[in-house]
């Protein structure tokens, strides 16, 4: 699951920097994943937690890549 989060996240990024032409938003966005993974693998969860975690990053990218490439402008 982790894989199909990661790709998701990937696609993400490329979206980014494809539609704003900078580096920023992407660096912005990692590093708070990051931070936010921290907190999560802090807190203790169960497997079947983790996977519900991980589909739910999934799908919230998916979400929000789709609206950026409906939202932002083309280069």
């Amino acid at each position: 699951m982790h894989v199909t989060a990661a790709i998701a996240i990937g696609f993400l990024f490329a979206i980014l920097f494809h539609r704003s032409e900078s580096l920023l938003p992407c660096i912005i966005t990692h590093s708070a994943i990051n931070v936010t993974s921290g907190f999560a693998n802090e807190a203790g969860l169960t497997i079947e937690k983790c996977l519900v975690f991980q589909l739910m990053v999934f799908v919230i990218t998916v979400s929000y890549s789709f609206i950026l490439t409906k939202t932002l402008p083309k280069s």
